[in-house]
């Protein structure tokens, strides 16, 4: 009936029976209920269904993601730099990795919050905020921004407090 089996697809077919047009002459038997693929015309795809929002907080879900590994490769380089300055061997190779790592966790958590923002801007601009999906992703991606936030912070509160 179709002439993909993927429903995904872009190329759309219409499951309707083609005939073509009718003829000038007599062919004989010529059977028209047939599909004569050289009078076929394809027909436009149908639009997708406006998502706005849904890059920017797909963006926002892959920086929270790099910056959480960033974290957790920034926090074993720091406990592999402290192991070694406490076994007197030189440690300066993992923290200054470690320091870089925590700066590409710095720059994602960044990147996060500001696809958060303006997934957020776009949904509130263009009224998706109706949807219960929609809703939850917003909620749990806050969260989940606001948590990367704060373990990002948490070294500058560290440093402060016992400035």
């Amino acid at each position: 009936m179709y002439a993909t089996s993927n429903p995904q697809d872009n190329a759309v077919v219409v499951p309707t029976r083609l005939a073509p047009p009718a003829p000038d002459h007599d062919f004989g038997d010529h059977d028209y209920d047939a599909h004569d693929l050289a009078h076929f015309s394809p027909v436009d795809p149908p639009t997708v269904p406006a998502r706005p929002g849904l890059r920017a907080s797909l963006v926002s879900w892959a920086a929270n993601t790099v910056a959480w590994v960033a974290f957790v490769t920034a926090g074993v380089l720091f406990l592999l730099a402290l192991g070694h300055a406490m076994a007197d061997e030189p440690a300066d190779g993992y923290g200054v990795a470690a320091l870089i790592a925590f700066g590409v966790a710095v720059l994602a958590t960044i990147a996060a919050c500001a696809a958060l923002a303006v997934s957020f801007t776009q949904r509130i601009r263009h009224g998706a905020l109706r949807r219960a999906g929609t809703i939850a992703d917003v909620i749990v991606l806050s969260s989940v921004t606001a948590f990367t936030a704060l373990t990002a912070l948490y070294p500058l509160v560290f440093v402060l407090t016992a400035w």
